[in-house]
């Protein structure tokens, strides 16, 4: 059996999950700026509500399932990692989803406040902030998974993402995308990035990790 074949599955798990995730938000999010139907209108608005619920209930099952597995199969490395991950995915999340609530709020308030392109100044200036508990525990994931496996271009890589990131700070206003029909598409650089790496970033570097055992 691999080294570490339980701490592989549970980060291509994780992140499969938030990629499933994160695209269909993304597909159904697209479809209302092209066309704006009464069908998806509902059915975004509530995948927005329940989404944070849905995606925490799948991953502390899955925190859940792989913790039993790995203290039974797998190395003291493999059940520090996975205890590592259990609290960011669970401790800091919750976190992330508390800041995430108060956000909301204060932004709803500006907007009965402040004019239309103070607003869009105001969010894109402060968006990033959202982020910042979630991304910060992502980065200190991937840099201990780096130097707990003793591989060097897992901490390079996290090094550098966490430079990007903190430089996308610099990037004052959103970026707008326009569609065919004429519609925009507002994008904050730190969110897609955000995004990015706790989906793609994830099941990259598990995959990466199995690639990886077979060769040893």
């Amino acid at each position: 059996m691999r080294k570490h074949k339980h701490f592989c599955d549970f980060i291509i798990s994780l992140g499969s999950i938030n990629c499933l995730i994160v695209l269909t938000i993304a597909v159904i999010r697209l479809i209302l700026k092209i066309w704006v139907t009464p069908l998806f209108l509902p059915l975004y608005q509530s995948l927005s509500i329940i989404e944070p619920y849905i995606k925490m209930i799948l991953e502390i099952a899955l925190v859940i399932l792989f913790l039993i597995l790995v203290f039974k199969h797998e190395d003291d490395k493999g059940k520090v990692l996975i205890g590592i991950w259990a609290f960011i995915v669970i401790g800091i999340q919750f976190l992330y989803y508390v800041s995430s609530h108060y956000y909301g709020v204060l932004i709803n308030q500006m907007f009965q406040y402040l004019t239309p392109y103070a607003y869009s100044t105001f969010y894109a200036d402060t968006h990033v902030f959202k982020y910042a508990p979630m991304m910060i525990g992502l980065m200190i994931g991937i840099i201990s998974t780096g130097i707990i496996l003793r591989d060097r271009k897992i901490v390079i890589t996290g090094v550098i993402i966490s430079i990007i990131y903190t430089a996308s700070y610099s990037v004052p206003d959103m970026l707008t995308i326009t569609l065919f029909n004429g519609s925009q598409l507002g994008i904050v650089v730190p969110s897609v990035m955000f995004h990015t790496i706790q989906s793609f970033g994830l099941l990259l570097l598990g995959l990466y990790i199995r690639k990886k055992d077979k060769k040893q």
